[in-house]
């Protein structure tokens, strides 16, 4: 963390972790709507499981990620809290 601000480079990291996360998740959620579609024939999609499988696999890796950058979101705030109180 550059600058000599760590809570509030902690901060817009966490924002940009929220970001990128959420990014993940919408792509995700995508793959998820698009599995309905069949195959030009009318017939199931053969690789339906795999496909659907590592999509939801994905979206709970970016809802853990978007958690834990909120939790620095949250940490960041409690810190440049408690440097106000000490400075007050």
């Amino acid at each position: 963390m550059s600058g000599g601000r760590p809570p509030v480079d902690a901060f817009n990291a966490g924002v940009s972790g929220i970001k990128a996360g959420m990014r993940g998740v919408d792509g995700a959620a995508q793959e998820i709507a698009e599995l309905n579609v069949k195959a030009p024939d009318g017939a199931p999609r053969p690789d339906y499981m795999d496909s659907a499988t590592d999509a939801l696999v994905d979206l709970k890796i970016y809802q853990r990620n978007v958690e834990a950058a909120t939790k620095v979101v949250k940490t960041a705030d409690e810190m440049v809290g408690f440097l106000l109180d000490i400075r007050a």
